[in-house]
Parts: structure tokens; sequence; C-alpha cells
């Protein structure tokens, strides 16, 4: 009897260890999320701020442009894309054009 409770307390013992590490490594883990979380967040805040910021300069800068429909006939080529900066502004307007339709 005594060499099967010595016995059953080693094993309780091992499971106790065992349980400590997944504990340990649970909070870790969770500790990890919940930094990566609180990043993440914080960059979305930003990328939204950015975000209102291009749209309210392109909402100045259009001059009621906004409001007109466009459509995807094209009358001349001409290309008005000449450095990368021209490539960039455009890249914003139709991130912002995207944004609108959400």
């Amino acid at each position: 009897a005594k060499a099967e409770a010595e016995g059953d307390l080693e094993m309780t013992t091992k499971e106790l260890a065992n349980a400590d590490d997944t504990l340990a490594t649970s909070r870790s883990t969770c500790m990890k999320v919940g930094a990566d979380h609180e990043a993440t967040v914080k960059a979305r805040e930003e990328e939204l701020k950015v975000i209102a910021e291009a749209k309210k300069i392109l909402t100045e800068t259009t001059s009621g442009g906004v409001d007109q429909t466009y459509s995807f006939l094209q009358f001349a080529v001409a290309s008005t894309l000449k450095t990368r900066a021209d490539l960039a502004q455009a890249e914003v307007v139709v991130l912002v054009k995207r944004l609108a339709r959400q």
C-alpha cells in the first residue's frame, strides 16, 4: 500500500510539473497575443488617421471633382503619370475611392 501511494505521489508530482509547464506556456502565449493585438490596433488607428488626412486633402484639392461621375471610356491616350510622385498620388486616389465605396 505504501509503495502504491508513493507511486501515485510520484505520478501526481510529474502531472503537476507538466500542468505548471503548460500553464506557463499558456500565459506566455496569451501575453504575446495580447501585445500583438495591441500593436495591430495601434497600427490600424494610425492607418485610419493617415487615410482620413489623405481623404481630407483630396477633397480640398479636387475643386468639386469628388461630385463628378467618371467613366472608364478613354477618349485619348495620354498618361499623366510622369514621375514616381504622380504614381504615388494616383495610388492614394484609388485607395481613397475604394474606401469611399465601403
